[in-house]
């Protein structure tokens, strides 16, 4: 799976630079899979993220997000099978390690991604279930599926992009549209259980964090 997927992104030139430079730091490669434990004493050399092994699939969402505020992100246990490569429906241990852990190395996508967190709390909590759709439209079509523009390409930007060949082929294959908060909370609820339809292209962190700025003032 390692070797598949980092020709896959190679071949495809998809690979974006905060990624890169993340994964650089973990010093990890197709020989052994990394423990949580491993995980954490590189983590406390850069951003200070707490990674918890365990078997639960699906946690309660504000927990989720609560705890991923707290700088605590939850490894799953099991490891889907090569044939799965192309798309596992579950996030495994291979999606949280090369798809997430390499950005939560870096302070400015760190930061990031805990305000998204604080922006579904906080939504949940005082604009209930709609609230808590157009937040979970920010999360995913960003973190999770997004693409980023760097020096004029397009290149990968969600967890789930690293993670699954089919996702990536399917992303930078399609047309990619620009993203704007309001395209975002404006659409129905995703599926994350196969490949997505739709994908969207920030240009930069900093617009991200102007989302949610944006959001907090206007709905909250």
């Amino acid at each position: 799976m390692f070797n598949e997927q980092f020709n896959n992104l190679q071949a495809m030139g998809r690979i974006a630079n905060g990624w890169i430079n993340g994964f650089s730091k973990l010093g990890i490669d197709n020989s052994k899979v990394p423990t949580a434990k491993y995980l954490n004493k590189i983590s406390n050399r850069f951003t200070g993220w707490k990674f918890i092994q365990t078997d639960e699939q699906y946690a309660d969402p504000v927990k989720w997000n609560q705890e991923i505020y707290d700088k605590k992100m939850s490894i799953s246990n099991f490891v889907r099978t090569p044939e799965e490569l192309f798309y596992c429906s579950q996030p495994d241990k291979w999606h949280d390690i090369i798809g997430h852990i390499p950005w939560l190395l870096d302070p400015v996508y760190s930061r990031m991604y805990r305000d998204i967190a604080m922006l579904y709390i906080d939504a949940f909590k005082k604009g209930g279930d709609k609230m808590r759709l157009e937040v979970g439209n920010i999360n995913w079509f960003v973190t999770e599926v997004g693409i980023i523009k760097e020096n004029g390409r397009l290149k990968a930007f969600g967890a789930t992009l690293y993670s699954s060949s089919g996702e990536l082929e399917r992303a930078f294959n399609s047309k990619p549209k620009v993203c704007s908060l309001q395209k975002l909370i404006s659409l129905p609820s995703y599926d994350r259980s196969d490949l997505q339809d739709q994908y969207f292209v920030i240009d930069s962190i900093d617009q991200v964090n102007q989302m949610v700025a944006d959001y907090r003032r206007k709905y909250l």
